[in-house]
């Protein structure tokens, strides 16, 4: 193994490119400095913009800042742009309710796409991992419970990251950090037992390889490889089903004839669904996969809750996901008349004009009022239980509850509708006005509002 292989590899698969931007995660290590050189044997080949990202978690005192100083200093002695940003890590793991480890991810994600957004709109982040980091990340995944794609994670490529180093085993990178006389530091915490990650790097790994088979490692990559080419054909096969799926970032209604599938085809849908707009996936196992499958199977009406504040309910038409956190009270905003309204269901525009005998819109987002009866001072809220509105020139009037069940809302997504009011329903948004505020003939004027959901 040497220095050429790894720029064979690189080229082979197109990982960098001339006059690609390139923001490079270097902690220091003896990983991340191979990655460095390897990048800096590159740029003798071909051009392209460059910067070194060093991010401080503030965790090991002056052995953080001696690894700061190693990359600092290699970068200005090849002329590389080197940026260093600091994290109270301890700190964000406490307020965000997270480890120190699921942390310091968020923190270096954030720098890299600071510097990345800097060298233009289209770049690509280098990071260190190695054979080694791919078969703990495997294990780790297994011992917690995933599905089939969290056990090919850590790829050649993945979205706009690359990671060269991924055919190197760590005793082959230590071997060329010695070969190239490259410098690093050696973090200390990585021998320490108290990550769980530690214990599959220092304990379990050495264990398999010394005990049970020396090309364990290997052997898992190759495992990883047949996984994600499984991955891929399942990928291919579900893609006509994702037009049954309709969600936003509070909440995803899957369709019946999706759980026609095979399962593990079920299970993929819902596991890339969940990522794609947004919902919280994690410690969400295969478990909670099948128990989503068999409410799909019961009684409509019945729901089950899931981990991260996540619950489905089983509809008649299929299964809704359901982000609780997204569904707190909005509370009430007084209606701007004649101007704009921000509110947390969407924005609403108003104004008045005489009524001259126009003819009004057929749209059921834009209603048209008898400003002259309907009173000055209106507010939007959430629907009530005993909400009610009138329905016909008697002053007959209907529970909301009742409009909602007629018109198939599902209880979950009723607090979703806005409700236009003053000391009376006025405007059930998308589906009834007050009949009593109607545009009639002696009208004189018109209040219209508009209603415009943000995305």
């Amino acid at each position: 193994m040497n220095k050429e292989f790894i720029l064979t590899y690189i080229e082979n698969y197109s990982l960098i490119n001339e006059g690609d931007n390139i923001v490079a995660g270097v902690s220091g290590g003896g990983d991340s400095m191979l990655l460095l050189y390897i990048l800096r044997e590159v740029k003798k080949i071909k051009p392209f913009n460059l910067v070194v990202v060093h991010v401080n978690h503030n965790l090991r005192g002056q052995e953080a800042k001696r690894d700061e100083n190693i990359v600092r200093d290699f970068c200005q002695l090849n002329n590389i742009p080197f940026k260093v940003y600091n994290y109270n890590i301890k700190a964000l793991a406490k307020e965000k309710k997270l480890t120190e480890e699921e942390a310091g991810r968020i923190a270096r994600k954030e720098a890299f796409a600071i510097e990345g957004e800097k060298l233009g709109s289209s770049f690509k982040i280098a990071l260190a991992h190695n054979k080694n980091d791919r078969a703990e990340t495997f294990l780790y995944n297994l011992c917690r419970g995933t599905g089939l794609k969290g056990l090919c994670s850590i790829s050649r490529e993945d979205g706009n990251i690359i990671r060269p180093l991924v055919e190197l085993k760590k005793d082959e990178i230590y071997k060329l950090l010695e070969e190239y006389e490259i410098p690093y530091g050696e973090d200390s915490t990585n021998k320490s037992d108290h990550y769980n990650r530690n214990k599959l790097r220092n304990v379990v790994l050495p264990y398999l390889e010394e005990n049970i088979n020396s090309n364990t490692i290997n052997h898992i990559i190759d495992c990883q490889s047949i996984i994600a080419n499984t991955v891929d054909l399942l990928q291919n096969l579900c893609k006509p089903f994702y037009n049954f799926v309709k969600g936003d970032e509070t909440c995803i209604f899957f369709e019946n004839p999706i759980f026609t599938l095979d399962k593990l085809q079920v299970v993929m849908i819902l596991s890339n669904s969940l990522d794609n707009y947004g919902l919280p996936r994690k410690d969400i196992t295969s478990t909670h996969y099948e128990a989503i499958i068999d409410l799909q199977k019961g009684q409509s009406g019945k729901s089950i809750n899931l981990p991260n504040n996540l619950t489905a309910y089983k509809e008649n038409e299929g299964i809704r996901i359901v982000y609780n956190k997204a569904f707190l009270s909005r509370g009430e905003t007084k209606l701007v008349i004649n101007g704009e309204t921000k509110t947390p269901f969407g924005i609403f525009e108003t104004r008045v004009f005489p009524y001259k005998g126009e003819l009004i819109p057929p749209n059921k987002f834009i209603k048209w009022f008898d400003y002259d009866i309907i009173g000055k001072e209106l507010l939007v809220r959430e629907y009530e239980k005993d909400d009610v509105i009138i329905i016909n020139e008697n002053g007959n009037s209907k529970k909301l509850n009742r409009l909602f069940i007629d018109n198939k809302v599902p209880l979950v997504m009723r607090s979703k509708v806005p409700v236009i009011a003053s000391d009376k329903v006025l405007w059930v948004v998308g589906y009834r006005i007050n009949w009593e505020g109607k545009v009639t003939g002696k009208t004189k004027n018109i209040l219209e509002i508009k209603f415009k959901e943000e995305h």
